[in-house]
């Protein structure tokens, strides 16, 4: 496991987005592996990522997460546990047939990260330990952010 931590606007975000080739060089060298793989348990599986602001099209929850792909039952029931969406899915009369944005409800901030999580893991097919893992350190991340700022 990895945790990348620093001051704000030390460039954590930027390290990342360029590891991912969304962020170029404009001066020096670098070089990546050519595809983004990482090992878990000895079994070397896609890395995904969702980036601090979070973003919903219009449709549904449902939607959102399966974002064009096909849905499969087991892998969906899954992802939305292991991204804590089911008290959400609880809370709204449609569950995640919920309209969500402009013409239907309007989610938290919260809301909208699992959501954007939620869609990274269902679109590959990691381990959801590793899930498990990144809402936990997420967790860290925010009482150390509590501790220090407020």
């Amino acid at each position: 496991m990895l945790a990348l931590l620093g001051e704000v606007g030390c460039g954590k975000s930027s390290l990342l987005l360029a590891i991912l080739g969304e962020l170029h060089a404009t001066g020096g060298e670098s070089t990546f592996h050519s595809s983004l793989h990482s090992d878990v348990g000895g079994v070397r599986v896609p890395v995904g990522y969702s980036g601090q602001r979070a973003w919903l099209m219009r449709g549904t929850a449902r939607e959102n997460i399966l974002y064009g792909l096909p849905y499969d039952e087991l892998r969906y029931q899954q992802t939305v546990a292991a991204c804590a969406l089911e008290p959400d899915f609880g809370d709204w009369a449609r569950g995640d047939q919920t309209e969500l944005g402009d013409r239907g409800v309007s989610v938290s901030g919260g809301q909208q990260s699992r959501i954007a999580l939620a869609r990274v893991v269902y679109a590959r097919p990691v381990s959801l330990r590793v899930v498990y893992i990144y809402i936990y350190i997420y967790i860290i991340y925010i009482y150390i952010y509590i501790y220090i700022y407020i």
